[in-house]
């Protein structure tokens, strides 16, 4: 088997690979050959001949049925009900996965990568596409007196996804107003737990509030989480639906 042939098989395996939980580190080195048009053509059938099982087990993957869209989901600011999905999702298996109650998840807008996800058969693939990023999961803790400056950066960025416990407006100026959780206020004494990714509650996106916080630790990457609650969905003969509800609304 010649170098370019090697070449392409490695790269078939490490997509194959990606859909495994862990990450990669790749150092990329080139090397340039000299190839005419018959030797191209010869490479070109016994390389596709290699990497055709390959190929045919990636697509079985990412084919793989999850669940079922009763709706389109939509991403739009500053609510969307791609986003409100997401991040109910985040709160659920947070849940589960730490063991302790957490009172709302947060995620960046940025960090959904589809504008779209047209209603029906939810496959694997649509989710790598969704989440192509190895964040995990984590809880961090602040207090009353700290959620301020979250708000405010949430309406400073147009609105993020927030999960259902979060009721907030915020006005022409991207400043927030009568925000509340559970229909309660915000207490400035109490923690509070919220579900995110390492990328915010490590300062990400200018997330400064939360680093230094206490944290929980999951072991879970995103991307997974959602595999496996759309999963746990369908396995309880539930479909997926999520819709708008005035988490996030513009003041009056």
């Amino acid at each position: 088997m010649n170098k370019p042939q090697l070449f392409i098989l490695a790269l078939f395996l490490l997509l194959l690979g990606s859909c495994q939980s862990y990450q990669h580190f790749v150092k990329e080195e080139g090397q340039y050959y000299q190839l005419n048009s018959s030797e191209h053509q010869e490479a070109d059938s016994s390389t596709a001949a290699i990497y055709a099982p390959y190929k045919k087990q990636l697509e079985a993957k990412m084919n793989e049925q999850l669940g079922q869209l009763d709706v389109d989901l939509i991403k739009e600011q500053p609510e969307s009900n791609m986003g409100n999905f997401t991040a109910d999702m985040v709160a659920v298996q947070a849940q589960l996965y730490t063991g302790q109650s957490i009172d709302f998840a947060v995620l960046n807008y940025g960090g959904l990568r589809l504008p779209s996800i047209p209603k029906g058969p939810l496959k694997k693939g649509k989710i790598y596409e969704l989440l192509p990023f190895d964040n995990m999961i984590v809880v961090v803790e602040l207090k009353g007196s700290e959620l301020p400056a979250l708000f405010e950066h949430i309406c400073m960025k147009g609105g993020w996804p927030v999960s259902a416990a979060v009721r907030m407006q915020m006005d022409d100026e991207f400043a927030p107003h009568n925000i509340s959780l559970e229909g309660q206020a915000i207490v400035p004494d109490q923690n509070y737990r919220i579900a995110t990714i390492d990328y915010l509650a490590n300062g990400g996106d200018n997330c400064s509030f939360f680093k230094g916080k206490k944290r929980y630790e999951t072991g879970k990457f995103l991307r997974d989480a959602a595999i496996e609650y759309i999963s746990a969905q369908t396995a309880k003969g539930k479909t997926i639906k999520a819709r708008k509800e005035g988490r996030i609304s513009q003041k009056k």
